[in-house]
């Protein structure tokens, strides 16, 4: 979870494998009609975890909106967590907790 200023938001697509579009491209789907205010905190419940699932964040600062992708592996075990691997040899500069359960704990 990232701590936004109250200017910035983000929408959310998610290019679905199946149905395909002309060109062969997943269908990209908006998850959310309005932009999400001061944070990251999105939950999806409809993605066909059988496949792979593209995101695409957007971040919009001031009505603007810049572009970000990520993509969830099919077959991914269901868990309340992104596993971020680090290449060995890669030096970690930060770190901190998350809320995994959404109880507002950590």
């Amino acid at each position: 979870m990232v701590l936004v200023p109250a200017a910035y938001g983000m929408l959310i697509n998610r290019a679905d494998a199946r149905p395909m579009d002309i060109l062969g491209r997943g269908v990209v789907t908006l998850l959310n009609s309005d932009v999400l205010p001061g944070g990251t905190n999105f939950v999806g419940s409809d993605a066909d975890l059988g496949d792979p699932n593209p995101y695409h964040v957007r971040p919009v600062v001031r009505e603007q909106e810049a572009s970000g992708e990520f993509t969830l592996p099919a077959e991914k075990p269901v868990e309340p967590v992104v596993r971020i691997p680090i290449n060995s040899g890669d030096s970690t500069k930060s770190i901190w907790v998350g809320d995994l359960n959404g109880d507002g704990e950590h």
